[in-house]
């Protein structure tokens, strides 16, 4: 969900994955999405990344928009927003321990 997302985030990525994930929370760089206002993913409702397989995998992700989001302008929604979301895809760099394959 979009508290444990944000979590990954900012904060500990053991915390939302268990400690196998805590050696990446000592790295002072590591793969994470941009935190708010400009992480554009709600939720991830899908994802074959497996730990420690560098191969070819899928992340799906949904964004929730409301009118009074920031972005928002006459009840449109600017494109860059569905570019943006495509950052889900960093969780995946996350989950296969790329932190810890490369140290950050």
């Amino acid at each position: 969900n979009e508290q444990q997302l944000h979590e990954i985030t900012v904060g500990s990525i053991a915390n939302v994955l268990g400690s196998d994930y805590a050696a990446a929370d000592q790295y002072p760089v590591r793969t994470r999405m941009p935190s708010w206002p400009y992480m554009f993913v709600s939720r991830i409702t899908a994802c074959t990344a497996q730990r420690g397989q560098l191969k070819p995998c899928e992340v799906h992700w949904e964004y929730d928009i409301t009118p009074d989001d920031w972005y928002v302008v006459k009840d449109q929604v600017p494109s860059f927003v569905s570019l943006e979301s495509s950052h889900a895809m960093i969780v995946a760099f996350t989950l296969i321990g790329c932190d810890e394959m490369f140290q950050g």
